[in-house]
């Protein structure tokens, strides 16, 4: 026998030719059985899926706030402002129909919430008498630069500015911070 010679271009016909034969032949040979599963991947994580995530808190968490403050006043008991208020710096804003209060520096330079103490001490004194009749959650929300995160909420009043003032519905909202519990925000739009 003879040995077969190939020359030139003949061998490279000849290489893509087997080449191409094998390829198919591998491709017949391997069936949906035969192939082998990818493991899955962990899924990445974004910004967004943490942003997903529970709030720290929401406004449900102020009921128990609001209702000792309107209480506490409506006994005409005296309200220290740190019980139910966070600290100075941290506090945004007390709004009702006789008055607006934001923190204000003092002397020394430090700032402070006494002209929100006096507010609440007049209001004692004069009778304010208030109950707390309805009280919707608003979530979680707020900005950085607003100072104001934290759990929001909305709720109507019943009862009386002063002593001698006729008995009234009233609505308001607030915010308090999540990790204290206390008022960051607070408005009384009517008695």
């Amino acid at each position: 026998m003879t040995p077969l010679t190939i020359v030139g271009s003949s061998w490279r016909r000849l290489c893509v030719v087997t080449a191409s034969a094998l390829l198919t032949c591998a491709a017949a040979a391997c069936t949906a059985g035969d192939r082998l599963p990818l493991e899955p991947t962990a899924p990445a994580t974004t910004v967004e899926s943490e942003h997903s995530s529970a709030p720290p808190c929401t406004g449900a968490d102020g009921h128990a706030t609001l209702a000792g403050l309107l209480d506490r006043l409506s006994r005409g008991e005296h309200v220290d402002v740190g019980t139910y208020f966070v600290a100075p710096i941290q506090f945004v804003r007390w709004v009702d129909p006789s008055a607006y209060i934001t923190f204000l520096p003092s002397d020394d330079g430090s700032v402070t919430l006494d002209a929100l103490q006096a507010h609440l001490d007049a209001l004692e004194r004069g009778g304010l008498s208030v109950t707390l009749t309805e009280f919707w959650d608003g979530g979680y929300g707020g900005s950085t630069l607003n100072n104001d995160l934290g759990g929001y909420f909305a709720f109507t009043v019943r009862g009386r500015a002063t002593t001698h003032a006729p008995v009234a519905h009233g609505t308001g909202k607030g915010a308090i911070d999540c990790a204290t519990k206390k008022f960051k925000i607070f408005v009384l739009d009517s008695w």
